[in-house]
């Protein structure tokens, strides 16, 4: 996994821990992912695996704030098309079928992250993570903690956001493609590795993972850079005093 915005490493063989892993974070039989993150405007997770693009990926124990903005990614083989995809949330056997945006914007946006976009000139599958929920009514929206008995924890002023289990919510991707040499776990052809840019605005660079701004904000001196000059004074010279006459 990387940032948006960041080279990271595909490599099987460079990035092993406990070597450094530059941009990426280490590998780990451990699936849990856990980082900083405010993808609101700009930025999001990127993710790789060594074996290609997974037929069925599923996300769960999510651990997030109420309204947090979470967007993820994955290459997907070249070719892909929107209706090769297929992803939903899953509560207690109940599903809602995510809908296909226009733009990763679109998905920022959503105000129940219950959408997907595919930019098919790069292959690049985004969605959004939230804490969820499917109703009996197969609506899909922010979970009702009380209700569902998440019970976070705060203490000095501090909050540990309280997991939901898998049977509370299952996010699952699945991706419909030929998959042979590893039967029916990662599809045969492998996409290549491109993690997508933040999307800054023109004239603006990655300060942050998760903002845009001025190139001189990565300055130490910052952008504000003041000089000052002494006041130059004129001379002056001594007064002359006209010659008088008796």
């Amino acid at each position: 996994m990387t940032h948006f915005g960041l080279l990271g490493d595909a490599s099987l063989t460079t990035c092993t821990p406990p070597e450094p892993c530059g941009n990426t974070t280490s590998r780990s039989w451990d699936p849990d992912l856990t980082g900083p993150f405010n993808h609101a405007q700009y930025g999001g997770w990127y993710l790789s695996f060594d074996e290609g693009t997974p037929r069925h990926l599923s996300i769960m124990k999510i651990q997030l704030e109420d309204g947090a903005i979470m967007v993820q990614a994955m290459s997907l083989p070249p070719g892909t098309t929107a209706s090769d995809v297929r992803i939903w949330a899953e509560s207690r056997s109940r599903s809602h079928y995510f809908t296909l945006a226009s733009s990763v914007h679109e998905i920022r946006n959503a105000a129940n992250g219950d959408k997907y976009f595919l930019d098919e000139s790069t292959n690049i599958l985004y969605w959004r993570v939230i804490a969820g929920y499917v109703e009996s009514n197969s609506n899909y929206g922010w979970i009702d903690r009380k209700a569902q008995r998440l019970s976070d924890f705060t203490r000095e002023g501090l909050t540990v956001t309280d997991t939901s289990g898998k049977n509370i919510l299952q996010i699952h991707i699945e991706i419909s493609c030929n998959a042979t040499i590893i039967p029916d776990a990662f599809c045969d052809v492998k996409p290549e590795f491109n993690v997508p840019s933040m999307g800054c605005p023109h004239g603006e660079v990655m300060v942050a993972i998760d903002k845009c701004g001025q190139a001189c904000e990565l300055l130490e001196e910052g952008c504000t850079t003041q000089t000052s000059s002494s006041p130059t004074k004129s001379p002056t010279s001594a007064p002359t005093t006209s010659p008088t006459s008796a």
